[in-house]
């Protein structure tokens, strides 16, 4: 008899289809290959907009990419630069991950998804990125840009020993500085952190 699927929780996008903020219709795709992607890896993925969701039965959360967490909740101001910022979808975010932690459950944040993550262990954002030699967006707003992997991590491991790849990402925040137990395992030629990992 076959194993039914391992079944994941994806907190929804809130944000509106109609907003005319570019970067808000961009995400709202993306979300969708996101749990597309989680499907296709053999997984349930389950779309919730309860943040008191049932984690019973659950073998993870996914936390996709979209606006700026409210900058208040890690002591960060607000800037003309901060966008689609949304008590709703940072209620939902904050309040699933927090309960998927507590329950020891894997949680895997994508962009805003890791910035979720990181605040929860009291770390700090950059509000906004300066510019840097690694930040020259194509037509899309994507960059393609090398990382370094740090070695004998659960990252470089999962990549096949590979110590440096290349990635697409779009983001105008980063982690200014790492949560409690949280330790950097890959960052961009300029710096920054571009993935990390802990418990």
């Amino acid at each position: 008899m076959t194993q039914p699927a391992a079944r994941v929780l994806v907190p929804a996008r809130l944000a509106s289809s109609d907003d005319r903020d570019p970067r808000v219709a961009g995400a709202n795709r993306i979300f969708s290959d996101v749990v597309e992607l989680v499907r296709l890896a053999g997984m349930d993925p389950v779309v919730v907009t309860d943040p008191d969701a049932d984690l019973g039965g659950c073998a993870g959360l996914v936390l996709p990419g979209g606006g700026d967490p409210d900058p208040a909740r890690y002591g960060g101001a607000m800037s003309a630069a901060v966008y689609d910022v949304n008590p709703e979808q940072d209620h939902l975010d904050f309040t699933l991950a927090r309960r998927a932690l507590d329950a020891q459950l894997p949680v895997y944040g994508i962009c805003r998804g890791a910035q979720v993550l990181n605040i929860l262990r009291g770390g700090t954002l950059h509000v906004d990125l300066a510019p840097s030699r690694v930040v020259h967006a194509g037509p899309d707003g994507f960059v393609d840009h090398g990382i370094a992997v740090a070695p004998r991590t659960l990252l470089a491991q999962s990549l096949g020993g590979r110590h440096e790849v290349r990635v697409r990402s779009a983001h105008h925040q980063g982690i200014k500085d790492l949560g409690e137990g949280l330790t950097a395992t890959a960052h961009a030629p300029d710096g920054l952190v571009e993935a990390f990992g802990g418990g």
